[in-house]
């Protein structure tokens, strides 16, 4: 059938007509069958994005003492990309929403919003099941 398509196409093949109307037919059967395969396979990628997603909503990342608002607004565009929402910083030793760290955050600059601001590493932590500490 592909080669019949593929000469069909590039005119190399001579069909009389109730051939080339069942041959049409076959085409667009086939094409709309990949088209159902891409679809399908569309839809268990957005099912696994969006499971993969809901998974890193529950990531918190903290950031204790941050001293460079350009540090801050890397980590809100980071996070962004990478769909995590919950940034804590601890004890910040720089402007959070200042213009430096939202022209690092480009598009995270909600996440610089809705940053938490603590004063211990205790009360980042709170309510956390894991940790992981940097390397």
């Amino acid at each position: 059938m592909r080669q019949v398509k593929e000469r069909w196409q590039t005119g190399q093949i001579l069909l009389g007509k109730s051939d080339l109307t069942r041959c049409r037919a076959t085409v667009v059967n086939w094409e709309i069958s990949r088209q159902n395969e891409n679809l399908q396979t569309l839809f268990n990628l957005t099912k696994a994005t969006l499971a993969m997603v809901s998974k890193l909503s529950a990531l918190r990342i903290v950031l204790v003492e941050p001293a460079g608002a350009l540090n801050v607004g890397s980590i809100a565009r980071v996070m962004k990309n990478m769909g995590l929402q919950q940034l804590v910083l601890v004890n910040p030793q720089c402007d959070r929403l200042g213009e430096q760290a939202r022209l690092m955050a480009v598009h995270g600059a909600d996440i610089l919003e809705s940053a938490q601001e603590v004063s211990s590493l205790t009360e980042a932590l709170h309510g956390c099941q894991r940790l992981l500490p940097p390397r």
